[in-house]
Protein backbone atom coordinates (compact mmCIF):
# COMPACT_ATOMS: atom_id res chain seq x y z
CA UNK A 1 0.00 0.00 0.00
CA UNK A 2 1.63 3.40 -1.32
CA UNK A 3 -0.51 6.04 0.86
CA UNK A 4 -1.73 5.61 4.46
CA UNK A 5 -4.83 7.05 3.11
CA UNK A 6 -7.76 4.60 3.13
CA UNK A 7 -10.19 5.61 0.34
CA UNK A 8 -13.23 4.95 -1.08
CA UNK A 9 -11.61 4.43 -4.64
CA UNK A 10 -9.56 1.89 -3.47
CA UNK A 11 -13.44 0.28 -2.22
CA UNK A 12 -14.42 0.85 -5.59
CA UNK A 13 -11.83 -0.63 -7.45
CA UNK A 14 -12.10 -3.64 -5.59
CA UNK A 15 -15.60 -3.99 -6.10
CA UNK A 16 -15.05 -3.91 -9.51
CA UNK A 17 -12.26 -6.82 -9.30
CA UNK A 18 -14.48 -8.82 -7.11
CA UNK A 19 -17.66 -8.56 -9.91
CA UNK A 20 -15.31 -9.37 -12.76
CA UNK A 21 -13.66 -12.41 -10.85
CA UNK A 22 -13.76 -15.85 -11.37
CA UNK A 23 -14.70 -16.31 -7.40
CA UNK A 24 -16.80 -13.31 -7.27
CA UNK A 25 -14.23 -11.77 -4.30
CA UNK A 26 -11.14 -9.70 -4.22
CA UNK A 27 -8.88 -9.13 -1.07
CA UNK A 28 -7.10 -5.87 -0.95
CA UNK A 29 -3.95 -6.09 2.25
CA UNK A 30 -3.78 -2.94 4.21
CA UNK A 31 -0.99 -4.51 6.47
CA UNK A 32 2.65 -4.24 4.73
CA UNK A 33 3.98 -8.10 5.12
CA UNK A 34 3.05 -11.14 6.49
CA UNK A 35 5.33 -10.77 9.53
CA UNK A 36 3.24 -8.13 10.64
CA UNK A 37 1.82 -8.65 13.87
CA UNK A 38 -1.47 -7.35 13.04
CA UNK A 39 -2.76 -8.48 9.29
CA UNK A 40 -5.71 -6.41 7.88
CA UNK A 41 -7.01 -6.38 4.37
CA UNK A 42 -10.14 -4.92 2.96
CA UNK A 43 -12.52 -8.15 1.07
CA UNK A 44 -14.66 -7.37 -1.33
CA UNK A 45 -17.00 -10.19 -1.60
CA UNK A 46 -19.89 -10.38 -4.25
CA UNK A 47 -23.78 -12.08 -2.98
CA UNK A 48 -22.73 -15.35 -4.90
CA UNK A 49 -19.47 -15.72 -3.88
CA UNK A 50 -18.90 -19.21 -1.58
CA UNK A 51 -16.53 -18.57 1.08
CA UNK A 52 -16.20 -22.84 1.83
CA UNK A 53 -16.31 -23.12 5.65
CA UNK A 54 -13.42 -23.44 7.44
CA UNK A 55 -11.62 -22.44 10.92
CA UNK A 56 -8.15 -21.35 12.08
CA UNK A 57 -7.23 -23.03 15.00
CA UNK A 58 -3.96 -21.34 16.03
CA UNK A 59 -3.10 -19.69 19.86
CA UNK A 60 -4.60 -16.76 18.29
CA UNK A 61 -6.38 -17.14 15.37
CA UNK A 62 -9.19 -14.98 16.69
CA UNK A 63 -10.62 -13.07 13.40
CA UNK A 64 -12.79 -9.78 13.57
CA UNK A 65 -14.66 -8.56 10.49
CA UNK A 66 -16.46 -5.65 9.87
CA UNK A 67 -18.81 -3.98 7.14
CA UNK A 68 -17.84 -0.69 5.57
CA UNK A 69 -20.24 -1.11 2.56
CA UNK A 70 -23.09 -3.50 2.07
CA UNK A 71 -24.41 -6.36 4.39
CA UNK A 72 -23.01 -9.48 5.50
CA UNK A 73 -23.82 -12.89 7.62
CA UNK A 74 -21.23 -14.25 9.57
CA UNK A 75 -22.38 -17.95 9.83
CA UNK A 76 -21.13 -20.00 12.59
CA UNK A 77 -21.56 -23.76 12.60
CA UNK A 78 -20.92 -26.73 14.78
CA UNK A 79 -18.63 -29.68 14.73
CA UNK A 80 -21.20 -31.54 11.87
CA UNK A 81 -22.12 -28.77 9.87
CA UNK A 82 -25.12 -27.30 11.67
CA UNK A 83 -25.96 -23.68 11.33
CA UNK A 84 -25.43 -22.93 15.09
CA UNK A 85 -25.33 -18.78 14.24
CA UNK A 86 -25.99 -16.21 11.57
CA UNK A 87 -24.83 -12.71 12.72
CA UNK A 88 -26.00 -10.27 9.85
CA UNK A 89 -24.41 -7.05 9.75
CA UNK A 90 -23.71 -3.66 8.04
CA UNK A 91 -26.75 -1.54 6.20
CA UNK A 92 -30.27 -2.28 7.99
CA UNK A 93 -28.56 -4.12 11.01
CA UNK A 94 -27.61 -3.18 14.01
CA UNK A 95 -24.54 -4.81 14.17
CA UNK A 96 -21.61 -4.19 12.40
CA UNK A 97 -19.22 -6.58 12.65
CA UNK A 98 -18.78 -9.92 14.27
CA UNK A 99 -15.71 -11.41 16.33
CA UNK A 100 -14.78 -14.96 14.89
CA UNK A 101 -13.49 -17.15 18.50
CA UNK A 102 -10.09 -19.37 17.51
CA UNK A 103 -11.18 -22.60 16.07
CA UNK A 104 -15.11 -21.67 15.02
CA UNK A 105 -16.36 -22.91 11.94
CA UNK A 106 -17.91 -20.13 9.58
CA UNK A 107 -18.46 -18.94 6.60
CA UNK A 108 -19.11 -15.09 5.24
CA UNK A 109 -22.13 -14.66 2.91
CA UNK A 110 -22.72 -11.50 1.11
CA UNK A 111 -26.49 -10.28 1.50
CA UNK A 112 -26.31 -7.70 -0.84
CA UNK A 113 -25.25 -7.30 -3.88
CA UNK A 114 -21.51 -7.11 -2.94
CA UNK A 115 -20.34 -6.39 0.83
CA UNK A 116 -16.65 -4.82 1.32
CA UNK A 117 -15.96 -5.75 4.82
CA UNK A 118 -12.27 -5.31 6.68
CA UNK A 119 -10.86 -8.31 8.61
CA UNK A 120 -8.31 -7.99 11.19
CA UNK A 121 -6.23 -11.18 12.80
CA UNK A 122 -3.05 -11.52 14.85
CA UNK A 123 -0.18 -11.70 12.96
CA UNK A 124 2.56 -12.80 11.34
CA UNK A 125 0.71 -14.92 8.84
CA UNK A 126 1.40 -18.21 8.39
CA UNK A 127 -0.43 -19.56 4.52
CA UNK A 128 0.57 -23.35 6.17
CA UNK A 129 -1.48 -22.87 8.64
CA UNK A 130 -4.03 -20.48 7.28
CA UNK A 131 -7.13 -22.36 7.61
CA UNK A 132 -8.36 -25.71 7.57
CA UNK A 133 -11.71 -26.58 5.47
CA UNK A 134 -14.98 -28.71 6.62
CA UNK A 135 -15.03 -31.72 5.32
CA UNK A 136 -18.96 -31.93 5.78
CA UNK A 137 -19.10 -28.76 2.96
CA UNK A 138 -18.53 -28.50 -0.51
CA UNK A 139 -15.24 -27.76 -1.65
CA UNK A 140 -14.49 -24.40 -3.22
CA UNK A 141 -14.07 -25.88 -6.87
CA UNK A 142 -16.87 -28.76 -6.61
CA UNK A 143 -20.08 -28.90 -8.40
CA UNK A 144 -21.95 -28.73 -5.15
CA UNK A 145 -20.40 -25.65 -3.87
CA UNK A 146 -23.06 -23.38 -5.88
CA UNK A 147 -26.05 -24.95 -4.66
CA UNK A 148 -24.70 -25.13 -1.24
CA UNK A 149 -24.16 -21.57 -1.30
CA UNK A 150 -27.70 -20.70 -2.41
CA UNK A 151 -29.09 -22.71 0.65
CA UNK A 152 -26.71 -20.90 2.95
CA UNK A 153 -27.67 -17.45 1.46
CA UNK A 154 -31.39 -18.30 1.97
CA UNK A 155 -30.89 -19.52 5.59
CA UNK A 156 -29.02 -16.34 6.25
CA UNK A 157 -32.02 -14.03 4.97
CA UNK A 158 -34.39 -16.06 7.11
CA UNK A 159 -34.57 -15.32 10.83
CA UNK A 160 -35.52 -18.57 11.96
CA UNK A 161 -35.86 -20.11 15.63
CA UNK A 162 -33.75 -23.02 14.73
CA UNK A 163 -30.38 -21.07 15.01
CA UNK A 164 -30.05 -17.78 17.31
CA UNK A 165 -29.33 -14.26 14.95
CA UNK A 166 -26.67 -12.27 16.95
CA UNK A 167 -27.01 -9.38 14.62
CA UNK A 168 -30.95 -8.33 14.37
CA UNK A 169 -32.82 -5.76 11.73
CA UNK A 170 -32.48 -2.45 12.91
CA UNK A 171 -36.26 -1.95 12.17
CA UNK A 172 -37.41 -5.07 14.35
Amino acid sequence: MSSPLLSQTQLDTLVEAASAGPRRRQHANIHQSFDDPCQRFFNAICRDSYIPPHRHSGATDEETIIALRGAFAAVLFDESGGIETVARCGDDYEGVGMVIPVGQWHSVVALTETAVVIEIKAGPFDPQRAKEFASWAPAESDASAGPYQARLLAECRRVGSNHSTACRERNS
